[in-house]
């Protein structure tokens, strides 16, 4: 069982430690345990908004090439953005019904931002106090 890792804007495969040049694809050998594998280096050389293809490959009982699968996959930890769009910043209100705004995650290349809808949440602070608003009581 084979691996190869390849950062997909420079070409450049995993060699064990860090992305080299890119003269020929670079094959990990992976010893699988119960059908499965593993393959955990000491510490990956990931660059944020890149992309990355993995391959994978067996070999036959007659040295035949077994292509399995490839993915491609963004590494991405930037923090996704959000913007208020109401309240304006610095306005009076005496009738406030809505809050809104948008968040945003920048992808890379070819990979669509996906925000998790569940995880967006917002914080009103009463100043005068220090107090936060809450959906079940008010503070």
């Amino acid at each position: 069982m084979y691996i190869s890792v390849k950062r997909d804007s420079n070409n450049y495969y995993w060699y064990g430690s860090s992305f080299s040049d890119p003269t020929v694809e670079h094959w990990i050998k992976i010893i699988p345990i119960g059908g499965n594998w593993e393959y955990k280096p000491a510490a990956w050389d990931w660059v944020d908004g890149s992309t990355y293809t993995i391959r994978s490959k067996g070999v036959g009982p007659a040295g035949e090439k077994i292509y399995a699968q490839e993915h491609r996959f963004l590494y991405d930890t930037t923090q996704p953005d959000s913007f208020i769009e109401i309240p304006g910043d610095g306005q009076t209100y005496q009738l406030l019904q809505t809050l809104s705004g948008t968040a945003e995650d920048k992808a890379g290349s070819g990979f669509k931002g996906e925000l998790d809808t569940e995880k967006i949440k917002i914080a009103v602070k009463r100043l005068s106090d220090n107090h936060y608003w809450s959906i079940e009581r008010s503070s």
